[in-house]
């Protein structure tokens, strides 16, 4: 269709809430820019084009140029390019250039245009942003959102936030808590695109925009984006890219490999001659032992690929801990869209965010619980472990309380509704884990880090036999291997591994320091501030099996005499304990050099729980926020103590693998190096099969978890 040219009398523009006046074009060739205009689309799409729009779309003027173009009453879609100038204006109903212009061109002239809500429109209209802006219409709102429904199970989204790593990340974990959401997967296609799978006719378009604008509203303060070194990064890549020149084309070129492979290892020399004066070897040294044969052979491919991988494995290891961290939150989180609720004598549905403290909701079996609250009448059970603690799933009755994020297995109730949403106790203990599931630096790879700078002595011993067996390139070889990664990788899993598998016991763990702390407790601290109980445990088997994990004193200090526990045969029990006696009970064990942990009420016992080397809350809902503590069980179960203890067990038993997955291959290329005289390429290859392993292997664990 041919390209005809209109003469718009007005396009808006606006500078601190005036409009200015409008600029007419009274002659073809006036001297104004003109708006090119042309339909497609069976006479449904507008297309326009021109530097005046340009103009109009720019970041001081594009909201209100928005209003006025959807004060067509017949618009549904918009598209707008602000670098070049082209709006695309998709209309519900057949319609005719003439038309359209002549109703735009009155809008246009009109000083009071109204505004239509339109959703996070500060996070993307306020400030320049990237060509391409997609807004529709759902009924008397504007949204970012596209959304296309390719069957009734199948929905693909669209979104200009969804570029970042952040809001797709969080929009991803929220729907994870629908349980109508069977299944959810960014595009491969597009990046700002998201497929979701659900169960047909349950979800709408209008469900999804409510339910995820209040997400994208909050992104700019969720998690944090993957660490990226820009400098690095860049200088590895450039590394990357020349090696195979210098090597196999044009060796001149390995002068800027060279000078790459030094800006690679610059901030290696500092900490490797610090620790050389002490007489410590490290792993800078190591490292700077690899550069320094890499300049003198002159050969820079295998390392350039190594230095690749070193830093492609951490941030690919993050980013899968990310997906399966968000999973984990998302089940503190899960919720319906819609529940069936008594009003007026009647059951009606209604969305979950429009629930209040009077509201009586009808559960029946598989729906999830929308809020805390009690049970007016019926009887269900209830799978409630990961919120109470409990050992199996309970049956409510009358009067008894229920959390959200619960799911009814058989039965139904009437309950009435308490708190929802950040007020429930699964959102507390979802809050709790954010804020603790943080990486600390400090202690990142504690052990994974312990191991490969234990290696880096005989690693360097090693390279010198190589070095006086077969000259650099045989001592290039021997030393190429990477100690780190694997065993770093693994570390990482095994301890979000466990902190799950912990969760289902009624365990909370705040983080991997938790069961390293309890691995070489000495002495194990309980009192009365909690009524501890012995459910699943025979007479007198609870000591016993504490002390075959190495606790060697187990003590109950008791404010007056109690026979609850009096079965489990602790080591010491004293009675008529204050809190001060209980603290200098705890100083009297550490002077002996003694690892304490504390298991009790922490609130109540504050100064108790920060005298210890380690303190362990013991709650009941809903007051399920631990106070300053690394671990907390839910519920006062002897039992979970132990549970505990073999987590730590377990978590050791991993890692030890994990340390056998990476050695093997290891040991196979300096072998290989020492006796066969194979390449460092080969070198390269075997070290990072133990660390794909190692990566596989726990991918395929926290997929089970």
């Amino acid at each position: 269709m041919a390209k005809h040219t209109t003469h718009l009398a007005i396009i808006p523009a606006r500078h601190n809430g005036a409009t200015r006046r409008p600029t007419r074009s009274t002659t073809p060739n006036g001297g104004l820019r003109d708006i090119h205009a042309r339909m497609t689309g069976g006479n449904r799409t507008l297309h326009l084009q021109g530097d005046l729009l340009v103009e109009a779309l720019s970041h001081t003027t594009r909201r209100d140029l928005i209003d006025r173009f959807f004060a067509l009453p017949r618009l549904s879609f918009l598209h707008l390019n602000t670098r070049k100038g082209k709006a695309r204006l998709h209309f519900e109903e057949k319609t005719t250039k003439s038309e359209v212009l002549t109703a735009l061109a009155v809008i246009m002239r009109s000083r009071v245009i109204e505004r239509l809500p339109l959703a996070n429109d500060h996070l993307l209209l306020d400030e320049e942003h990237p060509d391409a802006i997609e807004i529709s219409r759902v009924g008397r709102e504007l949204t970012f959102w596209r959304i296309e429904m390719r069957n009734p199970g199948h929905y693909r989204l669209w979104h200009p936030l969804l570029h970042s790593d952040i809001a797709r990340q969080q929009v991803l974990q929220e729907f994870a808590t629908l349980p109508d959401v069977v299944r959810k997967a960014p595009s491969f296609l597009h990046r700002a695109a998201i497929h979701i799978w659900v169960r047909p006719h349950r979800i709408d378009p209008a469900h999804l925009i409510d339910i995820l604008d209040p997400v994208l509203a909050d992104y700019m303060v969720g998690p944090t984006e993957i660490a990226r070194q820009p400098f690095k990064e860049a200088v590895i890549n450039a590394n990357l890219a020349l090696s195979p020149i210098s090597d196999f084309l044009f060796p001149p070129v390995g002068l800027a490999n060279a000078v790459l492979v030094g800006a690679i290892n610059r901030s290696h020399i500092m900490p490797a001659f610090r620790d050389l004066r002490h007489g410590r070897t490290n792993l800078h040294l190591l490292y700077l032992s690899i550069g320094g044969l890499t300049l003198l052979t002159f050969n820079f491919f295998a390392a350039a690929v190594m230095y690749w991988l070193l830093l492609f494995w951490p941030r690919e290891a993050k980013r899968l801990r990310q997906q399966y961290e968000t999973d984990f939150l998302s089940s503190y989180r899960r919720r319906p869209l819609r529940v069936w609720v008594e009003r007026k004598g009647s059951v009606i549905e209604t969305r979950v965010r429009e629930l209040t403290p009077e509201s009586v909701v009808v559960l029946n079996p598989g729906d999830l619980v929308p809020g805390d609250g009690v049970v007016l009448s019926g009887s269900a059970k209830i799978d409630d472990r990961r919120i109470t603690g409990a050992m199996e799933s309970q049956t409510k009755t009358q009067g008894e309380p229920v959390y959200a994020s619960s799911q009814v297995l058989e039965g139904e109730l009437r309950i009435q509704v308490r708190s929802t949403n950040e007020d429930s106790a699964a959102a507390r203990i979802a809050a709790w884990y954010v804020e603790n599931l943080k990486i600390n630096p400090e202690h990142q790879s504690l052990r994974a880090n312990e191991y490969a700078e234990s290696a880096v002595l005989p690693v360097l011993l090693i390279g010198l036999l190589g070095l006086y067996r077969g000259g650099l390139s045989m001592a290039k070889a021997a030393i190429r291997p990477d100690y780190l990664t694997g065993p770093m990788i693994a570390e990482d899993f095994v301890d979000l591994a466990m902190t799950i598998r912990a969760a289902r016991e009624g365990i909370l763990l705040a983080n991997a320091s938790s069961l390293a702390a309890l691995a070489t407790c000495d002495c194990l601290i309980l009192d009365d501030t909690v009524p501890w109980n012995t459910r699943g445990l025979e007479s007198g088997d609870f000591a016993d099996r504490v002390h075959d994990h190495g606790v060697s004193e187990i003590a109950f200090l008791s404010g007056e005499k109690s026979s609850a526990v009096s079965k489990s045969n602790f080591d010491a029990i004293r009675h008529e304990f204050t809190t001060e006696a209980k603290r200098a009970y705890i100083a009297q064990r550490q002077h002996f050099d003694h690892i304490v942990a504390y298991v009790g009420d922490c609130q109540a016992e504050a100064p108790v729980a920060a005298q210890a080397d380690l303190a362990i809350s013991v709650l009941t809902p809903p007051h399920v926020t631990p106070h300053g503590t690394q671990a907390a069980l839910l519920g006062a179960d002897l039992i979970k103590i132990l549970g505990l203890l073999n987590l730590v067990k377990e978590s050791r038993a991993e890692f030890k693998t994990a340390f056998g997955v990476s050695l093997v291959p290891n040991a196979a290329s300096v072998i290989g190096a020492l006796y066969f005289h194979t390449h460092v390429e080969t070198s390269v290859i075997l070290s990072n099969l133990g660390t794909l392993a190692n990566y596989l292997r726990y991918r395929s664990m926290m997929r089970l978890e």
